[in-house]
């Protein structure tokens, strides 16, 4: 698909975010339809359970709505492009389930 088709075509966004609750462990997903502009975007591509596990911070906004809000990436269907630089770091990192804090942290191998 071209960039004029998307254009033409005004593919619907979707972004949908998450945040978790320190007393309840609980996440909270809300979704957000429209005009948006990826503000910033951070964080950690590691691996859980064998596979890529991605854990993304997201600003999304609207300034001729005047909205902005962040939260951790649980989906979202861009319709022109995303643009993202990735750091390869040597080693392995996986997500290990600490008791402790009850979170996956990340474990680091060489």
């Amino acid at each position: 698909m071209s960039f004029a088709n998307c254009r033409k075509r005004r593919l619907p966004v979707h972004f949908s975010l998450a945040v978790r609750y320190r007393r309840t462990l609980v996440n909270k997903v809300v979704n957000y339809r429209g005009d948006m502009e990826i503000a910033s975007c951070t964080g950690t591509i590691t691996a859980k359970d064998g596979a890529p596990y991605p854990h993304l911070h997201i600003v999304i906004a609207n300034v001729a709505e005047k909205f902005c809000c962040g939260g951790h990436l649980e989906r979202a269907v861009v319709s022109l492009n995303a643009e993202f630089t990735l750091t390869v770091c040597r080693g392995s990192a996986a997500r290990v389930y600490c008791p402790e804090s009850a979170i996956e942290r990340i474990h680091f191998e060489s």
